[in-house]
């Protein structure tokens, strides 16, 4: 199977909440191509759906190892620590947030590195993290109402309308 049609097919797989035959066949690109850091991301996304955080943080830093600058990376590593309690997510987050992020990848670090100051005793610190995304969540609120607006009025179709949900390759590549 080429590398295009395998990540559908993991897509889908993963998707469908088939995560042992969606690591078989990512299992199967890192064998023909182990040096390829997008396949190690496409692995530790599909740990991480499948809260496997040791895995996962495994994953991430075989992919950080060949790329050190991507954000997403660095993300999936402070995703996987945060999985297992380990206060170096934190780190992780911020590194990924300081290297730029999407927003709804940037809600996520901001997250992380919340709760880490509230484990940490850091209450203000904590508040000030999670005030940032307030306009992040007044936009998808917004959203949210328009979206229910258009449904109960029966407008034009949806389909069209921006979107605040993660895309496919959010959690698979």
């Amino acid at each position: 199977m080429d590398p295009a049609n395998a990540v559908a097919e993991i897509q889908r797989l993963a998707a469908a909440g088939d995560f042992i035959a969606a690591d078989t066949i990512c299992r199967d690109l890192i064998t023909s191509q182990p040096d390829n850091p997008g396949f190690w991301q496409l692995r530790g996304n599909g740990a991480l759906v499948a809260k496997d955080f040791s895995a996962a943080q495994n994953y991430f830093e075989r992919v950080l190892a060949a790329v050190s600058d991507a954000p997403r990376p660095w993300l999936g590593l402070a995703q996987a620590r945060a999985g297992q309690n380990d206060p170096l997510a934190t780190e992780a987050a911020e590194h990924a947030l300081a290297l730029g992020l999407s927003d709804d990848d940037t809600a996520i670090a901001s997250g992380i590195i919340a709760t880490g100051q509230f484990q940490r005793g850091d209450l203000a610190g904590g508040k000030v993290t999670l005030s940032r995304l307030l306009d992040y969540y007044k936009k998808s609120a917004r959203f949210l109402r328009l979206k229910l607006f258009m449904r109960r009025n029966q407008r034009s179709p949806l389909r069209y309308a921006p979107t605040m949900q993660p895309s496919p390759s959010s959690f698979c590549g």
